[in-house]
């Protein structure tokens, strides 16, 4: 996704300007807001960062053994959006010195994830396609849930609540389409998933005001 590249591009742009603050007059502040700082992005940022590497490691599995040319494409967009995924997160976090390490909520995700599409490893083809693009629907409807419930009301900050709406626009548009291909291979209507498509929502901002 271009616009998780640019975003990302922003945030390294933001974190090396952020270096020049003239006699470190900053400095006292950041350092005592840094061990809640650092919580809370852990807290926030660490599962979508879980999801993030099975969905990279899923997305390449299909790019190689699925039949279907649009679900291979769609494989290789999961797999990019989500790696450049991971790398913005691991820059937002290196920039508010959190660890995101798994916590207990993200290793249940991510386990729930792979539950969804195990077995898809035995699979190949034709007889692949159907389990993967299911497993894809359930995956991203769990997430977009756990963004909509609990990570983006608990985002006290709005650099971070922003950041988690600009990842909701992401899960939501690979959410959209994996349905799509979903009704696509059921041999149902895909007249109602265009639809649902063309209201996506916008691309995220090609550039955070802070992070």
């Amino acid at each position: 996704m271009r616009t998780m590249r640019v975003l990302l591009a922003a945030v390294l742009l933001t974190a090396a300007c952020g270096g020049d603050d003239e006699n470190g007059s900053n400095t006292a502040a950041a350092d005592s807001a840094t061990v809640e700082d650092s919580i809370a992005t852990t807290a926030l940022l660490s599962i979508p960062r879980a999801f993030s590497m099975a969905e990279v490691e899923f997305g390449q599995l299909a790019a190689q053994r699925a039949a279907s040319p649009a679900i291979r494409q769609y494989a290789q967009t999961i797999a990019a959006d989500h790696r450049a995924l991971i790398a913005l997160l691991d820059s937002v976090a290196q920039l508010r010195r959190a660890n995101l390490a798994p916590t207990p909520d993200a290793a249940e995700l991510e386990n729930t994830v792979r539950m969804a599409h195990s077995g898809l490893e035995n699979l190949n083809g034709a007889q692949f396609d159907l389990p993967f693009i299911r497993a894809e629907v359930e995956s991203h409807r769990l997430l977009l849930d756990r963004l909509d419930q609990q990570l983006i009301p608990s985002a006290t900050s709005s650099d971070l609540r922003n950041l988690l709406t600009d990842i909701r626009a992401m899960v939501d548009a690979h959410l959209a389409r994996a349905r799509q291909l979903l009704a696509q291979q059921l041999g149902e209507s895909p007249q109602p998933m265009q639809q649902q498509q063309r209201q996506a929502p916008r691309p995220p901002p090609t550039r955070p005001d802070t992070i």
